[in-house]
């Protein structure tokens, strides 16, 4: 049986001593290197370990659902959904928005008489981002969108 320490581990999988502590939580240790006094882990129980955790921005806990073409024309048609709903979806079906830049769009962002949406591109990083960014059109509403149906939920 091969051993190794909580050390090993977090220079091994790239993660801080505390964040191997936490993958190693639910893993039994052998014994303490007669050396240093740190805790020894079965090799093979901490990497069985680590696999059930999830990575950095991965929630491997949660099922990834895809929806098909067929499902979402569905469900944009559906009116027994709530307009809002259904616009939210069909703006990032068709904008490829992700969720949380979707839900940080303002009501400055939307034109009800165009039927647009547009944001700011905010897709660089660090002293890119901190440039005025450019504004761009990011959706056009569907047709069957009324801006009174989306006001009234």
């Amino acid at each position: 049986m091969e051993l190794t320490t909580v050390r090993e581990c977090a220079q091994r999988w790239g993660l801080s001593a505390a964040a191997a502590r936490r993958v190693l939580a639910p893993v039994d240790a052998i014994d303490r290197d007669p050396d240093t006094g740190a805790m020894r882990y079965d090799r093979a129980a901490a990497e069985a370990a680590r696999q059930c955790m999830p990575g950095k921005g991965h929630r491997t806990d949660l099922p990834q659902l895809e929806v098909s073409p067929e499902e979402y024309r569905r469900l944009i048609a559906d009116e027994s959904i709530p307009a809002a709903h259904r616009a939210l979806w069909a703006l990032m079906w068709e904008s490829e928005l992700r969720l949380a830049e979707a839900l940080s769009l303002d009501v400055r962002d939307i034109d009800p008489e165009g039927k647009t949406a547009t944001a700011e591109d905010i897709r660089g990083r660090g002293s890119a981002r901190s440039r005025s960014p450019a504004r761009r059109t990011i959706w056009s509403a569907p047709p069957w969108l009324d801006a009174t149906q989306v006001h009234s939920c």
